[in-house]
């Protein structure tokens, strides 16, 4: 892969009519971030700072006049950011493409400097290259979660303990999962409430007028509204992870690591919680109604941490368009079943708080419904180096961005 500039770590697929993209075995993608010392990130933000404000000057520039808000989807993907090192880990990467420096040589802060150095004004090529770091952003992280969000394949298939250790992702899921996420979220929609319908059908014809839901209510009491069909929801979407190959080793596309090493960007921790089997693990999932699952897939809902242990508030990412029931505090409780993972559930937050507040998540649904060659599978299957070669994917970049 080239990496002549910084953003070798954002290569996203060819362009629409070329060749999917070939599989390849994942070998260690991610590594660590280096934290900026104090001197280097107070001229790292400052630089940040006033690239940005002068690129919101740039009027009429592309990007600028539409609601889809390019300085700030950088703004806001830096300071939702964890921790401090994820933060300085971004500036890096951002400043060494801006300055045009080499990945290989961004390690050397003065380069990046001096790149940046001229006229008081950006140029039209700082302006460019800010915008293709924005669109690298959508279209190798933001456009597949919102696409393969609230997809989530049914079968599971034989469950493989030898593949996959410290990898990430499997493409094979424990036949367990979802009567695991069931059991611990109590057959109840983590986000509504809601009980599942099959379980309501399968204990009624076992136990008839004496049937109960786990905390022992009975169904005799229970709203015929209270009951609807589950899914069981990822939080980081099944289809982003590799599968198992002929060989047991780990196999992916292009595409697939590009949105990993993203999402690695944003929070050097995250990946070690979806490594290997453990995207199909409870930690990484929900039982959720079908509907909350497309809603929760398409980060129009979002679970907002609070200081008590294992407890959300629920709520809408945009307070014109309620759902009923939300805002609602939720607590996860279970002894024997891993909880939902807190760093996920701030992952999909922070996420959905940018997508909102930049009309990014707003841009990917109106290219997704005026593009008749999307096709995104209702089970999850979808390959995530298919989807992103689609005809869309030039209109969202305009022009596409390859290795710089």
């Amino acid at each position: 892969m080239e990496q002549e500039h910084g953003l070798a770590f954002l290569v996203p697929p060819p362009p629409a009519g070329q060749q999917p993209l070939e599989e390849e075995i994942i070998e260690a993608p991610f590594p660590e971030p280096v934290a900026l010392q104090a001197a280097e990130r107070a001229q790292a933000q400052a630089q940040f700072t006033r690239l940005l404000d002068k690129y919101r000057q740039e009027l009429p520039y592309p990007g600028n006049n539409d609601k889809y808000n390019v300085a700030l989807l950088v703004q806001l993907f830096h300071d939702h950011a964890p921790l401090q090192v994820d933060k300085d880990n971004i500036l890096r990467h951002f400043l060494g493409h801006v300055a045009s420096v080499p990945k290989a040589q961004q390690d050397n802060f003065d380069l990046i400097l001096s790149g940046l150095a001229g006229p008081e004004n950006p140029d039209d090529t700082h302006c460019s290259r800010i915008k293709e770091f924005a669109d690298s952003l959508v279209s190798s992280l933001i456009v597949p979660l919102r696409a393969l969000g609230g997809k989530t394949p049914v079968l599971s298939p034989i469950f493989s303990p030898e593949a996959g250790i410290a990898r990430v992702g499997t493409g094979k899921r424990p036949p367990s999962l979802q009567d695991k996420v069931a059991m611990r979220d109590r057959h109840r929609c983590a986000i509504s409430g809601a009980f599942s319908e099959a379980e309501w059908e399968a204990r009624s014809e076992v136990d008839g007028l004496n049937a109960a839901d786990d905390d022992g209510v009975l169904f005799t009491h229970f709203n015929p509204l209270d009951l609807a069909p589950m899914d069981t929801a990822h939080i980081i979407p099944h289809s982003i992870g590799a599968r198992v190959g002929e060989s047991n080793q780990l196999v992916s596309n292009q595409a697939q690591l590009t949105a990993l090493n993203t999402l690695h960007m944003f929070d050097s921790n995250v990946c070690a919680e979806i490594e290997g089997i453990a995207i199909d693990w409870p930690t990484n999932a929900l039982l959720l109604t079908k509907h909350m699952h497309d809603r929760f897939g398409q980060f129009k809902v979002y679970f907002d941490q609070q200081d008590e242990p294992n407890t959300y508030i629920v709520r809408v990412t945009r307070p014109n368009m309620p759902i009923a029931g939300l805002p609602r505090t939720v607590r996860f409780e279970s002894e024997v079943i891993p909880l939902p993972s807190p760093r996920l559930l701030a992952v999909h937050k922070a996420l959905a708080r940018i997508m909102h507040l930049t009309a990014a998540g707003e841009k990917i649904t109106r290219l997704f419904r005026d593009s008749p060659d999307t096709d995104i599978a209702a089970d999850g299957t979808t390959d995530l180096g298919a989807l992103l070669t689609v005809g869309f994917f030039t209109k969202l970049t305009n022009p596409p961005i390859y290795a710089c």
